[in-house]
């Protein structure tokens, strides 16, 4: 297990798959557009720099599965 320390501590355990999850700044619903955008960046590195098993952009919150290379 790896600790970086930044504004938050960030932990890195080689070959894990992560559940990432978090929300918007006081619970603003998202517009369609910002949820495509969200899901877009998202996906944008699957196969390149990490597995997107799955993800979820709901108007308030958003779910990833990830594992990175």
């Amino acid at each position: 297990l790896q600790r970086e320390k930044r504004d938050l501590p960030h932990l890195q355990l080689d070959e894990a798959t992560y559940f990432v999850t978090w929300k918007t700044y006081q619970d603003r619903a998202l517009s369609d557009a910002e949820m495509k955008a969200a899901l877009e960046a998202l996906l944008h590195w699957d196969d390149k720099k990490c597995r997107v098993y799955a993800a979820c952009v709901m108007n308030t919150h958003v779910h990833w599965i990830v594992r990175p290379y």
